[in-house]
């Protein structure tokens, strides 16, 4: 099953670096724990920078990142991240 996951893994990682996609080695992650799938510090910078044009404060940027925390890892959890994505959160 580990192998399966592994070769899957590589070839996922393939694809994205044909489309585009810059791959970061794990352990250059700028990660806060390894318990934490988000990548908080980078987030709340893409956020405000992606947002620069709005007065946010940190506090609206922690909300953000609260909300995307608590979101389920399900089909419906998926459909509410992308649905910030499309219309804000």
């Amino acid at each position: 099953m580990l192998l399966e996951r592994l070769l899957i893994e590589e070839e996922v990682i393939k694809k994205l670096i044909e489309a585009g996609w810059k791959y970061v080695e794990p352990e250059k992650l700028n990660r806060t724990s390894e318990d934490e799938p988000l990548l908080i510090l980078d987030l709340k910078r893409k956020i405000l920078e992606i947002n620069k044009d709005y007065s946010l404060t940190e506090n609206d940027v922690s909300e953000v990142v609260k909300r995307l925390q608590r979101t389920l890892t399900n089909q419906e959890g998926h459909k509410e991240i992308l649905d910030y994505y499309k219309y804000g959160v």
